[in-house]
């Protein structure tokens, strides 16, 4: 569920929260979504949506269960999203991109399916809204600087060229 239900029981215990998500669901978790009043359904969408979406929200959570192979080697694109729009994000640690939230400082690492510290590393991250928004503009910065596809197709394209 990469952290749903531990979501959900975010927005039950702290009402403030309003939690934004995308895609399929089996029927037993869009039960759960449609019946809380803290959540915002948006069904399957485009990778644009996706990001207008992403916009408006203060953190971009990324879970994945630690104890998967192949979630611990993942590459997940939401991060890189995250970077693009200049937002935090909040992940679980025991996966390999961990690395990357704690060199840039992108964002808190958590245990995985840890409500508390979820909400924790929220509030941390929010504490200070002159601070949030330096780190909004800090994340952006790397993506410009680190993570832009355009900064790396004209390298690859004169490694390309440089073989033909």
């Amino acid at each position: 569920t990469r952290g749903l239900d531990e979501l959900l029981e975010l927005v039950v215990r702290y009402p403030k929260y309003i939690l934004h998500i995308a895609g399929r669901a089996s029927d037993d978790d869009m039960k759960k979504i449609m019946s809380n009043p803290n959540v915002v359904y948006h069904g399957i969408i485009s990778q644009m949506d996706a990001l207008e979406i992403g916009k408006r929200c203060h953190v971009i959570p990324i879970f994945y269960n630690p104890n998967t192979e192949i979630h611990i080697y993942a590459s997940p694109n939401k991060l890189y999203d995250a970077f693009a729009l200049g937002r935090p994000v909040i992940m679980n640690t025991g996966l390999k991109v961990n690395s990357i939230v704690e060199e840039y400082e992108v964002g808190k690492l958590v245990e995985y399916g840890n409500v508390d510290q979820i909400h924790m590393a929220i509030q941390s991250l929010m504490i200070n809204s002159n601070e949030y928004l330096k780190n909004c503009q800090k994340i952006r910065k790397y993506y410009e600087q680190q993570f832009n596809w355009g900064l790396y197709k004209n390298k690859l394209k004169a490694i390309l060229s440089s073989r033909l």
